[in-house]
């Protein structure tokens, strides 16, 4: 029996309709993640899961239970919002406690429960402070723990760690991920940013416009994604446009303008020879060369980045910049080149999809 599951779930906010038709499950004790951007309508179906909307279709169920109409209180979920929605008139404590007091649980086992899940999210000894006396990392640590000292059956968060810097978002997202797997507890994850959601899923479900393209591991979405928003959403990826020359099975050949290419067809319609189809390239799964080496588009090079650890090469083809990465050893032979022709290889046959 599904944790959660959604059946044709949808929701409309006059004619805009915020979540089409949209179905999912999740297993005991997973982390699954709702990736899209903003405006697709997975913070919308989250607060429908939370029971903060109701749904205009379809139907909710959490352990089995159809809760569809029932009340947020209900439905024993805990939410972490985006903005973590403290109290600042409160206490590390009092905001911990706050959800235990609601459900009237007596004072000895809220500052039991209290006391062990700041251990867990290791705010032991600022119980006392305020949340304008902590920092950003701690105060989203006392949101997660008020979400998780009540023990719901499914935890919901939205976006929370959106207000952080970009290294404490790594750290915070590791934390999270690990306190999950811990505690077993079945977890929902909204977000907009593709490389948190690869990094924590146990699944992906991406969404576009109301409604939800494709489900699977991170693994399974980045490598076989189901069609070109799906590839061009999630990791670092360029296009090329062309013309499909021959087809060969799910091997297709395109006309660009940097030449020839093979291309595995990865779109659900079929390819048509003279049809038109977008060619997907990923920066690990290319090289470069002064001479074409396999099959290679010819391009020029535009600009080089030193980055560190790698430098970044941008390749005009067609009118499109194509980024890619090298050897950071390289980057003062090739900005002597800028402006010169160059070529792209290919390691492997690029996705490529109907335009």
């Amino acid at each position: 029996m599904p944790a959660v599951e959604l059946v044709s779930v949808t929701k409309r906010f006059g004619r805009t309709v915020a979540v089409d038709s949209v179905s999912f499950s999740v297993e005991k004790g997973e982390l699954f993640t709702i990736l899209g951007p903003s405006g697709c309508g997975k913070t919308t179906t989250l607060r429908l899961i939370a029971g903060l909307e109701i749904p205009d279709g379809g139907r909710i169920y959490i352990g089995g239970r159809d809760v569809t109409w029932s009340k947020p209180y209900e439905r024993n979920t805990a939410m972490v919002f985006q903005n973590w929605a403290l109290w600042p008139h409160m206490s590390v404590f009092d905001n911990i406690a706050y959800g235990l007091r609601v459900r009237k649980v007596p004072g000895d086992e809220v500052r039991r429960r209290v006391k062990r899940i700041l251990e867990i999210v290791g705010l032991e000894g600022l119980e006392n402070r305020y949340p304008h006396q902590l920092s950003g990392g701690q105060q989203q640590r006392v949101a997660l723990a008020r979400a998780l000292v009540v023990e719901p059956e499914v935890l919901l968060l939205d976006e929370p760690l959106s207000n952080l810097d970009a290294r404490l978002r790594i750290s915070m997202r590791s934390e999270i991920r690990s306190m999950q797997k811990k505690l077993g507890i079945t977890a929902i994850y909204v977000t907009h940013d593709q490389e948190e959601a690869m990094s924590i899923s146990d699944r992906i479900g991406v969404m576009d416009k109301g409604r939800m393209i494709q489900i699977g591991s991170p693994e399974e979405i980045y490598r076989n994604p189901r069609n070109l928003f799906v590839a061009t959403f999630i990791g670092k990826s360029a296009t090329i446009e062309g013309k499909i020359i021959e087809i060969n099975s799910d091997i297709v050949e395109i006309e660009t303008p940097g030449g020839r290419i093979k291309a595995r067809w990865m779109d659900r319609e079929k390819p048509i020879t003279g049809g038109r189809a977008v060619i997907v390239i990923r920066p690990e799964e290319t090289s470069i060369s002064r001479q074409p080496k396999g099959p290679c588009i010819e391009g020029v090079l535009k600009n080089t980045s030193f980055l560190g650890d790698r430098t970044q090469v941008t390749i005009e083809i067609g009118g499109r910049d194509i980024i890619t990465y090298t050897d950071p050893r390289e980057t003062e032979t090739l900005r002597s080149r800028e402006a010169s022709k160059i070529y792209l290889c290919l390691e492997e046959p690029p996705k490529a999809f109907q335009t």
